[in-house]
């Protein structure tokens, strides 16, 4: 799904809510856990999520949160911008369970485009799951449309799985 940035939307959280970068190292096992409740089986690990923060291209300023009352991260995104072609990736994006439908995706995203717009994109991608209704109205709120699909395509062999 693709959106130009020229009109990147300005949404604010719900009263009680901020979104904001990622905080020091005391608040990454928290990121850590909300990225597990989100993709679980997710088998990401707190030494995982270091060393991610290191990798080329990564961004600390583009790691973002929603924060609530006494510190709770409710959504998150991480924004990945390629200089070269003026284009922001988001991957990943989630919300906990227990925040959805109330805003916070949708604030973690706009901050984002925000971010990247300020940083020099002009146009932003994210990759959303088939079947996955939720995600999809998401990125439809937010102004991505979808651009373009990609087929897997396979055959169960006799003995495999």
């Amino acid at each position: 799904m693709h959106r130009n940035l020229a009109d990147a939307p300005r949404v604010h959280p719900p009263e009680g809510w901020s979104v904001r970068p990622v905080g020091a190292e005391e608040e990454w096992q928290q990121r850590v856990d909300l990225h597990r409740e989100v993709w679980a089986p997710s088998k990401v690990t707190l030494e995982a999520y270091r060393r991610l923060r290191t990798v080329p291209g990564y961004d600390p300023g583009l790691d973002l949160v929603a924060v609530g009352p006494e510190g709770i991260l409710g959504s998150y995104c991480i924004c990945w911008l390629d200089q070269r072609s003026r284009t922001g990736l988001f991957e990943p994006v989630g919300t906990s369970s227990s925040y959805r439908r109330q805003g916070l995706g949708q604030a973690v995203i706009a901050e984002g485009l925000r971010k990247l717009r300020d940083r020099g994109a002009e146009s932003a991608f994210v990759l959303c799951v088939h079947g996955s209704d939720a995600a999809l109205g998401l990125y439809e709120s937010a102004g991505f449309r979808t651009v373009e699909r990609e087929y897997t395509y396979g055959r169960e062999l006799a003995g495999f799985r």
